[in-house]
């Protein structure tokens, strides 16, 4: 990450204080939980309010301590999301051990697991590990340990082209970068939101839910800058595909007409003569060809229209080849059916 140095101002004058401030707050939480912040927050200035803020002046997003304490105040208010965002701008500003925890914390109650873990095992490293602080820390890498053993919840990215970036989007709009697709991402069982976006292509967001003991994917399609609308190899295919079902249905239901009219021929071919009034026999036989007629033109046109979108539907599907640059690529493009298990569903996923 980058570091800055502070601005020079007159609020240098108070730092060295703020600071101890800041550190004692973000300590406070670490070992005894957001119970414990009000006590190190309430030496703080008296004009101060304990407020999660969701603007700042510019002034303040250089001021490591100013941030520190807006992260204080997010996570006590619950609003992790914000808390998040303060630290990190924080420990760009004035990078310190502490705010690594104070940023794996808030990861943490965000549920995004794997991350949590690789700023926990980063201050580990450079925190005294006989210190309270680190007991607490190692407590709770043990957690989401814990966790991840017993049932995963296990969410692939994907992407149209690979290798596009991927984020989860949190609650106040901020992104958090998750690396590279493909990526696989441990989180804690719910639904998210997820963002893509690559030099060329439109960002875009796709909702995703991550089911305890299950490995999920999540994929999108980008679009070129330059396009107005998506024409990937993959999304080709995928119309190919749905074009093939929907004329499927259609033909089907053309073949029934045509049938049907068989069936009215048929039925008027053998009406036998047992009415009194010849005219009724006539009027019978005459009933039975119209319907005939009239199945055999509606099951014509809808047989010709399906036939037409079965064709189309398989040229689009056959004819388009899967762009893959590797094996993994390869196999993303074959044919897989899994079954999913949830909560609410019961059900098998088609990855073509």
């Amino acid at each position: 990450m980058n570091s800055y140095r502070l601005p020079p101002g007159n609020r240098n004058q108070e730092r060295p204080r703020r600071h101890l401030l800041a550190t004692a707050a973000i300590a406070a939480f670490l070992i005894c939980g957001p119970q414990a912040i009000g006590t190190a927050w309430a030496q703080k200035d008296d004009e101060a309010t304990a407020e999660c803020p969701t603007y700042i002046a510019p002034h303040q997003s250089e001021d490591a301590n100013e941030l520190t304490m807006h992260g204080v105040n997010c996570f006590e208010d619950e609003r992790y999301d914000w808390a998040l965002t303060y630290y990190r701008r924080a420990y760009e500003v004035a990078p310190d051990s502490f705010l690594l925890a104070a940023i794996g914390r808030s990861l943490h109650e965000l549920g995004l697991y794997e991350p949590a873990l690789a700023y926990y095992h980063q201050f580990l490293e450079q925190e005294d590990p006989d210190s309270a602080t680190a007991q607490r820390i190692r407590q709770r890498v043990a957690t989401i340990e814990d966790a991840l053993d017993d049932d995963p919840a296990v969410v692939e990215l994907r992407s149209s082209p690979p290798g596009s970036k991927a984020h989860i989007v949190l609650d106040n709009g901020q992104w958090y970068s998750l690396g590279h697709t493909p990526v696989d991402v441990s989180l804690r069982q719910g639904s998210y939101r997820f963002a893509f976006d690559g030099p060329g292509f439109r960002p875009t967001e796709t909702r995703g839910r991550a089911v305890a003991g299950h490995q999920r994917t999540v994929e999108t399609t980008l679009i070129s800058e330059d396009s107005l609308f998506s024409s990937t190899e993959q999304s080709r295919r995928r119309a190919g595909l749905w074009t093939m079902a929907g004329s499927g249905v259609v033909t089907a239901a053309g073949i029934t007409l045509l049938v049907l009219s068989a069936q009215q021929t048929s039925a008027a071919q053998t009406l036998e003569n047992n009415f009194d009034d010849p005219e009724t026999f006539d009027q019978r036989r005459y009933d039975h060809l119209d319907q005939a007629d009239s199945y055999r033109f509606a099951g014509t046109i809808t047989t010709a229209v399906g036939a037409t979108g079965l064709a189309t539907g398989a040229l689009l599907y056959f004819l388009t080849k899967p762009s893959a640059t590797s094996e993994d690529d390869l196999d993303a493009s074959n044919w897989r059916v899994e079954p999913q298990v949830g909560f609410n569903q019961v059900g098998l996923r088609l990855t073509f």
